[in-house]
C-alpha cells in the first residue's frame, strides 16, 4: 500500500469518457499528472476538460509520450478503445511502473473471455509488482454489484431478472443497423441474430458473475434474439423515417439461466431506436420475499461509468495484488473525496 495522500493518476483516452473522468476526478482531490489522447496531442489537458489547474499538463499522443517513470503516479486509467492483445500489453507497462490500473475498456471486463495466455501474464506482472488491475464500469459494477447490493434486501429469491433499455436514434446509420432496425423478422434471424450468438451478451456475463458471488451454481443458458418493438409509433431521426407500432426499432436480446436449487436468473438487453435517455435504464427486479425492483435512469451516455470508476479507485488500490474482477472489491460507495489511506 502507497502512503496516505493525493492520488496521482494518467489517463489514456479523452473521448467523452475520459475528459469527465478527469473534470470529475480532479474536482474530488485526484491529481492528473499526464494524459494521452492522439487527436489532441500537444493541446492543454485543462482547457480540454475545462479545469483550469489542469493548464499545465500538455496532452501526450500515446502512452509513449507520457514520459512516466516507475513510482510517478498511483493509478492508471485507460479509457480508450483497445482489443485483448492492446489491453494486456498496456496494463503489464503499466504494473511495471508500479501503477494500479483501473479501465472501463470492454475487452478487460470478462475475465474468463480474455485469452488465458494474456490473462497468465498480467495477472503475472500485477502480482511481481504489487499492484491491482481491474475493470471496472457499467458492466461490472453497475449490472453485476447492483444485483449483489440489492440481494441483501430479500430471502427465498424465486427469479432474478437483470434488463438494460437504452436508446440510439441519433447515432451514425451504421452504428444502427447493426442492430437490425426496420428489418423484416426474417430479415432479422438472417442477418442479425447471428452475430449476436457467436459471442455471450454482456449483461448475461453480469448475471453470471453475480450469481457466482452469490454463491448460485448455474446450468446452461437458453438464448432468445429477437426483434425488438413498440407499442406506439416513433420517428428516427437518423433514417428520418417513421416506425409504426409492432415495427422492429431494434435488437432484444434475452438469456436465461436455471440454478442447480430451481432460481431461475434473466438477462436481457434492448437497443432501440429511440431518442437517448428516453428509455434509457438498468433495472434489477427479485422475485422474492419480499419482491424488490430497483430501476437506475442513466443519462445518455451512461456516465454512471464514469461515477464508478471514481469511486472505485481507491478499493483497487487497496486491494490485493493481481488481475481481478471489480466483483471482487468491496462494495462501491460514494467518496466525496478520493484519496490515499495510510
Amino acid at each position: 500500500m502507497v502512503s496516505a495522500g493525493v492520488v496521482r493518476a494518467a489517463i489514456v483516452g479523452l473521448g467523452t469518457h475520459g475528459s469527465r473522468i478527469v473534470r470529475l476526478g480532479a474536482s474530488a482531490g485526484i491529481s492528473f499528472v499526464a494524459a494521452a489522447d492522439p487527436r489532441l496531442a500537444g493541446t492543454s489537458l485543462g482547457e480540454t476538460v475545462g479545469t483550469a489547474s489542469l493548464d499545465a499538463v500538455v496532452i501526450a499522443a500515446d502512452f509513449d509520450g507520457l514520459k512516466l517513470e516507475r513510482g510517478d503516479v498511483d493509478v492508471v486509467i485507460l479509457a480508450h478503445h483497445a482489443n485483448f492483445e492492446e489491453l494486456a500489453d498496456l496494463e503489464i507497462r503499466c504494473a511495471e511502473l508500479g501503477a494500479n490500473v483501473v479501465t472501463i475498456i470492454v475487452a478487460g471486463f470478462d475475465l474468463d473471455a480474455i485469452p488465458s495466455e494474456l490473462q497468465t501474464a498480467v495477472d503475472a506482472a500485477a502480482k511481481a509488482n504489487d499492484v491491482t488491475i481491474v475493470s471496472t464500469g457499467s458492466q461490472d459494477v453497475s449490472w453485476g454489484g447492483l444485483v449483489v447490493f440489492a440481494s441483501s434486501q430479500v430471502r427465498e429469491v424465486k427469479e432474478v431478472r437483470l434488463s438494460l433499455v437504452i436508446g440510439v436514434d441519433g447515432y451514425p446509420a451504421e452504428f444502427l443497423d447493426y442492430f437490425g432496425i426496420g428489418l423484416s423478422a426474417d430479415e432479422f434471424a438472417e442477418r442479425i441474430a447471428p452475430k449476436f450468438e457467436v459471442d455471450e451478451s454482456i449483461a448475461a456475463t453480469s448475471l453470471k458473475r453475480a450469481a457466482e458471488v452469490l454463491g448460485f451454481t448455474l446450468n446452461e443458458p437458453s438464448r432468445v434474439i429477437v426483434p425488438a418493438v413498440l407499442d406506439e409509433a416513433i420517428f428516427s431521426t437518423t433514417y428520418d423515417r417513421g416506425y409504426e407500432a409492432g415495427e422492429g426499432v431494434g435488437i432484444k436480446d434475452t438469456t436465461s439461466f436455471l440454478s442447480e436449487d430451481g432460481v431461475r436468473f434473466v438477462a436481457e438487453i434492448e437497443t432501440l431506436a429511440v431518442a437517448p435517455g428516453v428509455r434509457d435504464s438498468w433495472i434489477v427486479a427479485f422475485e422474492a420475499d419480499p419482491m424488490l425492483e430497483i430501476e437506475q435512469r442513466i443519462s445518455v451516455p451512461p456516465h454512471t461509468v464514469d461515477a464508478i470508476l471514481l469511486n472505485r479507485i481507491i478499493d483497487v488500490i487497496d486491494a490485493p495484488a493481481g488481475l481481478i474482477s471489480a466483483l471482487d472489491l468491496p462494495q462501491a460507495r460514494y467518496r466525496p473525496r478520493i484519496a490515499l489511506r495510510s
